[in-house]
C-alpha cells in the first residue's frame, strides 16, 4: 500500500476522531487527544502514548459508526478491511508517522486541517451516507470525499456517517 495514502488516511482518521470527541462536536464521549489525556497516558504508556490515543479514538468512533451504519459488508473511516487496518497500525506503531500537532491545538485548527484535506465543499446529509465501493476506500479521492462529508456535517451541526460497500 502507498505510504502517502496511508499517512493521509491516518491523519484524516485522527482529525475526525478528535473533532468527534466530547470537547469538540460530542459525537462520542471521549477526550483521548487532549492535554489532560496526554498527562494521564504518558506515564502509563511512555513509548506508545500516540498509539494508545489512536486506539482509544478508533474504538469509540467505531462503536458509534457501527451502531448507525451496521456491521457486515460495509466499511467506514473507523472500520476498514483487515489488511488496511494492519497497514495503518504498522504505520503508527513503527515510529515512521508523526502527528501534525498544530492541527490538534484546538477545534478551529483541526477544522482548518480537515478543510485543507477536503479541498472543496459538498452538502451533507444526516445519518449514513453511501460514498462508493470498498475497493476505492484507500485512494486520495476517497480521503477527500470522506473529509468533505465530515467537514460539512461538523459545519452544519449534523451527524453524518459516510460508508462504503463491498
Amino acid at each position: 500500500m502507498n505510504k502517502k495514502i496511508l499517512s493521509d488516511f491516518l491523519v484524516t482518521r485522527l482529525l475526525i476522531g478528535y473533532l468527534g470527541e466530547k470537547s469538540q462536536f460530542n459525537w462520542w464521549p471521549t477526550t483521548f487527544i487532549s492535554s489532560s489525556s496526554n498527562l494521564f497516558l504518558a506515564p502509563v504508556f511512555p513509548r506508545t502514548t500516540l498509539l494508545s490515543q489512536y486506539h482509544g479514538i478508533l474504538e469509540a468512533a467505531r462503536r458509534v459508526h457501527d451502531d448507525r451504519i451496521g456491521v457486515g459488508s460495509v466499511f467506514h473511516l473507523f472500520r476498514l478491511p483487515e489488511a488496511y487496518e494492519h497497514d495503518l497500525h504498522t504505520l503508527i506503531s513503527d515510529g515512521g508517522f508523526s502527528l501534525p500537532l498544530e492541527s490538534f491545538a484546538n477545534k478551529d485548527s483541526a477544522m482548518a486541517a480537515l478543510q485543507k484535506i477536503a479541498d472543496g465543499e459538498t452538502p451533507s446529509n444526516e445519518g449514513p451516507v453511501k460514498l462508493g465501493k470498498a475497493l476505492d476506500i484507500m485512494t486520495s479521492g476517497a480521503i477527500r470525499d470522506i473529509a468533505r462529508c465530515y467537514g460539512a456535517a461538523f459545519g452544519q451541526d449534523l451527524a453524518s456517517y459516510p460508508y462504503y460497500v463491498s
